[in-house]
C-alpha cells in the first residue's frame, strides 16, 4: 500500500471515528457544525497525527520507558512471589525457597532475574 493510500485511508477512518464518538458520545465529543465539521475534523486529526505524533512518540520516550521498566519489574516480581508460594505446597525435604534479605533482597533478585531473561531474550531466538 502506498504512502498516500494509507494517508487517505487514516484520513476516511478517522472521520468515521470522529462522526461516531459525536452521534453516539454527543455529551463528551461536541462537534458542531454538521458533516463539513466532521470531515475537517477528520483531516485535521490526520494531519496532526502525521506530523506531531513522531515529535511527542520522541518526548514521551523517557515516560514510556520508564512505564515499560516498571511494567517489567512488577511481572518479575510477581513471578518469583508466586514460585515462592508454589514451592511452599512441596516438600521440604526436596526443595525449599526463600528470599532473604527482605526489601533489599527482594530487589536484588527481582532486578537479577530481570537482567538475566532479558539477556535470554536477545541470545536465544
Amino acid at each position: 500500500m502506498s504512502p498516500l493510500t494509507r494517508i487517505l485511508l487514516r484520513f476516511i477512518l478517522t472521520t468515521i471515528f470522529v462522526w461516531f464518538m459525536s452521534q453516539h458520545l454527543g455529551q463528551y465529543f461536541v462537534v458542531t457544525g454538521g458533516m463539513p465539521a466532521t470531515v475537517l475534523l477528520g483531516l485535521i486529526f490526520t494531519i496532526a497525527h502525521k506530523l506531531l505524533h513522531p515529535l511527542l512518540y520522541l518526548i514521551t520516550l523517557p515516560l514510556r520507558l520508564f512505564a515499560t521498566l516498571v511494567a517489567i519489574f512488577l511481572i518479575n516480581g510477581l513471578l518469583i512471589s508466586i514460585v515462592v508460594e508454589i514451592i511452599k505446597f512441596l516438600d521440604p525435604s526436596l526443595i525449599t525457597l526463600h528470599i532473604s534479605g527482605g526489601f533489599i533482597g527482594w530487589i536484588a533478585v527481582i532486578l537479577l532475574f530481570g537482567l538475566v531473561h532479558w539477556l535470554m531474550k536477545i541470545l536465544v531466538k
